[in-house]
């Protein structure tokens, strides 16, 4: 094998090999991402199984903060669909909601 076949066969490996990590982190993420419509349901994901929770927030700062008190789990990212997957109603306060977001707890 020459050397520039090397180099191809290399740039080859490495492709496969990112492909493949970022396949099994995307299978680990879905698995370990649950939706909660209500504030019970949530509280019982994060204490059982754990993981990213996609639910409905009104915005306030104050369900925020209030969720982060009695779960540990705060808000990790606003996804760019938090919008387009309609409305709802807040998880923690009932009030309408138009976004979506993942919580979580850090470790």
């Amino acid at each position: 094998m020459g050397l520039s076949a090397a180099a191809e066969r290399i740039l080859a490996l490495l492709s496969e090999v990112q492909n493949g990590l970022f396949e099994r982190a995307l299978t680990f993420r879905e698995a370990n991402t649950h939706s909660a419509e209500d504030y019970a349901t949530f509280k019982q994901i994060m204490q059982d199984q754990r993981g990213f929770i996609r639910a409905f927030w009104c915005g306030s700062t104050e369900c925020e903060t209030r969720i982060k008190e009695e779960t540990r789990a705060t808000i990790r990212v606003i996804p760019e669909d938090a919008e387009a997957n309609g409305s709802g109603v807040c998880v923690y306060c009932g009030q309408p909601a138009s976004r979506q977001a993942l919580f979580a707890q850090s470790y």
